[in-house]
């Protein structure tokens, strides 16, 4: 099993070892970052920082999920190629991360509740770096299941995005009680059992095998552009939706955030060509979200 050293900027040296080989390792075994990746490493957990330290001063419960679930439990910290970070919350929280959304302020970094889109974002100011994203989480047809049920459309989630993250759900008693687990030099809650959970949600080998994000193409990140696309007031998502709004008969104000995540989300399948091997489930995938946004109307 080889051995890896990395140094994530802003946090702690790691030792990795892992079942196949990392590429991107030196001779001598060490991850090797560029420039632009150890920035996006320092934003994302001094974002990751400031935002554990506010729920806890407002008893705000998050939890990891995703990519950042599987840093806390396989690396102890930052994947060393993520690019984001990803926390979960039900609408118990909901108004209290409105609140905060409100209050909050800091030279460097916002938060943002993007019109009901995932459900709220933590984002550099100025030219787009990295960003965190908390996502709307709970039960829709299986009250055994948690999946992501944005947009959140006047408060209420509408629960469509669970089919663009058909693969997302955990066991709803993974998030009664959580523990906090070491992240770098700090700790982030994570759901319990979370070792079943990710297995399910990546692979049984996820724990011990390092898989490159595949919506790295070409080496170009598409991942970043897209959401450099989205940043407030996102002019060119504005306007493209607003020009078919105004051709339908669609409450603008009721839908306009379901057409902001459509475009999106449809633009985000053309992107991650690697999501699903399987051409047909990647069309069926697409077609239900799409209608899930027709059914909403």
């Amino acid at each position: 099993m080889p051995k890896y050293t990395y140094q994530i900027e802003g946090g702690l040296k790691h030792t990795w070892r892992v079942d196949n080989v990392i590429e991107t390792a030196n001779a001598n075994n060490e991850l090797v970052f560029t420039d632009r990746q150890k920035k996006k490493q320092k934003c994302i957990l001094e974002m990751m920082r400031l935002l554990m330290n506010e729920i806890k001063q407002r008893d705000i419960k998050l939890f990891a999920i995703s990519g950042t679930l599987l840093g806390a439990k396989r690396n102890k910290g930052l994947i060393p190629y993520d690019d984001d970070g990803d926390f979960g919350f039900t609408m118990t929280e909901y108004d209290k991360l409105k609140e905060l959304c409100g209050v909050f302020s800091h030279p460097e970094y916002e938060l943002d509740n993007l019109n009901g889109d995932i459900g709220f974002r933590m984002v550099n100011k100025g030219a787009y770096i990295a960003h965190l994203d908390v996502f709307a989480m709970g039960t829709d047809e299986d009250p055994d299941k948690i999946v992501h049920i944005s947009p959140i459309i006047n408060d209420k989630p509408t629960y469509y995005m669970q089919y663009i993250f058909p693969r997302d759900w955990m066991d709803v008693n993974c998030i009664e009680t959580l523990e906090w687990c070491d992240f770098e030099d700090f700790q982030v809650p994570c759901p319990t059992d979370a070792e079943q959970q990710l297995k399910h949600i990546y692979s049984p080998n996820c724990l011990t095998t390092y898989v490159p994000d595949t919506r790295q193409i070409a080496d170009i990140p598409m991942h970043d552009y897209t959401i450099a696309l989205l940043r407030k007031p996102a002019a060119r998502l504005n306007a493209l939706s607003y020009n078919l709004l105004q051709a339908t008969y669609i409450d603008k104000n009721d839908i306009r955030g379901h057409m902001h995540l459509l475009l999106t989300r449809l633009a985000l399948e053309i992107i991650e060509i690697d999501f699903e091997t399987d051409k047909q489930k990647k069309i069926e995938r697409t077609i239900q979200s799409v209608n899930g946004f027709i059914k909403y109307r």
